[in-house]
């Protein structure tokens, strides 16, 4: 075996060692997500009812949003405007979002998925469907609760 092929091997092995030190136990990742279910459940309803104010309750204070398209919005206010202003020109109908993959590790976890959501512009026109996807890293806040810390989407279309 020549000298790279060496270094790549105890490289990977120390990888392997160091990737099984840091499983997080089964019973964290399952709470974990229950919480992110709940909190897709929270946020679609909020959306639908046009709640922004409960809403931007989900976020962590120092919350950043990457939304398509547009800058950044960081910061709970900077991003409560954003969806205000979209609540105010639009109905939110049917918002539904589903995870494909979720993980915890200490203080932040992050689920990766699909959502659906019917638009309609209150100032009337077709209702039109979005279907996209997100990533989401959620930060556990002092009191174990987890809150959305980074959140970027896009359509898939």
């Amino acid at each position: 075996m020549n000298r790279s092929a060496l270094l790549l091997a105890v490289a990977a092995g120390a990888l392997l060692a160091l990737a099984g030190c840091t499983t997080t136990p089964k019973a964290d990742v399952d709470a974990f997500e229950a919480y992110v279910l709940e909190t897709w459940e929270s946020y679609s309803a909020y959306m639908n009812a046009a709640n922004s104010e409960a809403w931007i309750g989900l976020w962590d204070k120092n919350g950043v949003q990457l939304p398509p398209g547009r800058p950044a919005f960081e910061g709970r206010s900077a991003i409560l405007g954003s969806v205000a202003a979209q609540l105010a020109g639009t109905d939110f109908d049917d918002f539904t979002i589903n995870n494909k993959e979720v993980e915890v590790s200490g203080g932040l976890g992050f689920a990766r998925g699909t959502y659906s959501v019917k638009l309609t512009p209150k100032s009337g026109g077709d209702t039109m469907l979005f279907e996209g996807k997100y990533l989401t890293i959620f930060k556990r806040q002092p009191d174990g609760s987890w809150r959305i810390y980074r959140d970027c989407f896009n359509s898939s279309k």
